[in-house]
């Protein structure tokens, strides 16, 4: 029987890699695709969300995709060739959704349905086996997404034994018994749903369905939430859906899933007040389901038009650096509301192997190398006169304010790079954070390499400040001191 299912599925993979898949600096490496799957009546989906997992004991890479009917755990350590290793059923079938995240050697299942469980699953016996140590309802009957943060597991729209609840996170002291900490309707019961949510150091990023996007602090001590900031109205705004922070946590990007709604690109630099600095997008008509961040890189899950790839160097201007189509079937057309292509893309695999999770079609396998190239980092040292305190630190105002969760946070400041031979010619402004040591750092495109710019910083309160001379990059990583004689 192993035999002829190997058999079948080798045949999958061959039909699929035949076909063609539009594609730019990102190639594929296979397809799983378990014939069984059968589709939902409601929209015609045969799969969901995909994460990954890695051994890090025996260097062993693994997808993990949910099904119509439950969860496919997938040996990808060779990505052109993967072994289905395990299969965990859900309590019901014909499933819309599954969400996924990892903890330690835990994989966390939660589903929509209402008469559904929360899964957990020890994934430390694979490739032999996978170990459920936890499948009830007592907790929750259901859940819409889930999020990780440290040792906190943070459930949005969720039903349970109580009710309902817009969000609720437990501690994972004992990862295989989540304990209940809080619900947010107990602080804000005005929250009618949060769709999802990006948490880092108990800050929560929440979408929030028509209601926007809302900033909230859990408090470990006290095991509350307040609210710390909102972005209730804004360009292109939809069904607010998901975000994610770019790597120094100065700019997030915001996907609302209406047919025809940009991306948002957020400053959160001041995080009682973010604002809309612009919005792009794929195609007109294309819906960003799912935003992630790698790195210089923004990956979105970009439903129909498959899987997009951005450079953000600049935090705030995303420059395509590649796509794969995992849909080819739409062709160049995008019918409103359609819930096919790209669900999810995982980018954490230690071999860089991109994971991408098609409704119809499967878990792809992607090499994307291509586009990962090393980014020019500039190192900056300077100090703002009000600010200074002596003994080369700096006040930290926006922490000390409440606008910003970083201890360090002194203020945002922009950084220029200006033309030796047209100095009031801007070639790069980016935003930054400047640290309460004097240090700030900007990520730029390798286009800077090689050529010579004057170095200017400014603050909201203070005058423009120029480097004496142009400095030259030679390097990928660049420092350069304004405190320096």
């Amino acid at each position: 029987m192993k035999k002829n299912y190997l058999l079948i599925f080798l045949i999958v993979v061959a039909h699929h890699s035949s076909a063609q898949y539009a594609s730019q600096n990102i190639s594929l490496l296979s397809i799983f695709d378990n014939p069984a799957v059968i589709a939902e009546p409601q929209v015609g989906l045969r799969y969901s969300s995909c994460v990954g997992w890695a051994n890090a004991i025996t260097g062993k890479e693994y997808g993990i995709i949910g099904s119509t009917s439950g969860t496919y755990i997938v040996d990808v350590t060779n990505p052109s060739n993967p072994v289905q290793r395990a299969f965990v059923s859900s309590r019901l079938t014909n499933m819309i959704w599954h969400e996924y995240k990892t903890y330690d050697k835990y994989l966390y299942v939660v589903a929509d349905g209402q008469s559904n469980q929360l899964q957990i699953i020890d994934l430390s016996y694979l490739p032999d086996s996978v170990h459920v140590v936890y499948d009830s309802n007592a907790l929750i009957s259901a859940a819409h997404t889930i999020f990780v943060d440290d040792n906190k597991m943070y459930l949005a729209w969720v039903h349970s034994p109580t009710g309902t609840h817009n969000m609720q996170v437990y501690s994972l002291a004992n990862p295989a018994a989540p304990v209940l900490l809080r619900s947010l309707d107990q602080d804000y019961p005005g929250i009618t749903q949060v769709h999802d949510m990006f948490v880092t150091h108990d800050t929560v990023y929440a979408s929030c369905a028509s209601q926007g996007m809302y900033i909230f602090k859990f408090n470990s001590s006290t095991n509350r939430f307040s609210q710390i900031g909102s972005l209730t109205t804004y360009p292109e705004q939809g069904y607010n859906h998901s975000s994610v922070l770019s790597q120094y946590h100065s700019t997030m990007y915001m996907c609302d899933e209406t047919t025809g709604k940009g991306i948002k690109v957020v400053d959160v630099t001041t995080i009682s007040s973010p604002t809309v600095d612009s919005v792009f997008r794929s195609h007109a008509g294309a819906i960003a389901h799912n935003p992630y961040v790698k790195g210089n890189f923004l990956y979105i899950a970009y439903y129909l038009d498959g899987v997009y790839v951005y450079n953000i160097s600049n935090p705030v201007v995303p420059v395509l650096a590649g796509y794969f189509d995992t849909h080819p079937q739409n062709a160049t057309t995008f019918p409103p509301n359609t819930y096919q292509g790209c669900w999810a893309v995982y980018t954490g695999l230690p071999s860089g192997t991109l994971l991408a999770s098609d409704m119809q079609l499967g878990l792809f396998c992607l090499d994307a190398s291509a586009i990962v190239t090393s980014p020019t980092v500039l190192n900056l040292k300077t100090f703002i006169e009000g600010y200074y305190t002596g003994n080369g630190q700096l006040r930290p105002m926006l922490f000390e304010n409440g606008l910003s969760t970083d201890p360090t946070a002194c203020d945002s400041i922009v950084v220029e790079l200006r033309d030796p031979a047209e100095p009031d010619n801007v070639v790069v402004s980016v935003k930054t954070l400047l640290h309460k040591n004097g240090t700030a750092q900007i990520v730029l495109a390798n286009t800077v390499l090689h050529h010579a710019y004057f170095i200017v910083v400014r603050q909201r309160n203070a005058i423009e400040t120029w480097s004496k001379n142009v400095v030259l990059f030679t390097s990928t990583v660049t420092s350069f001191d304004f405190t320096s004689p």
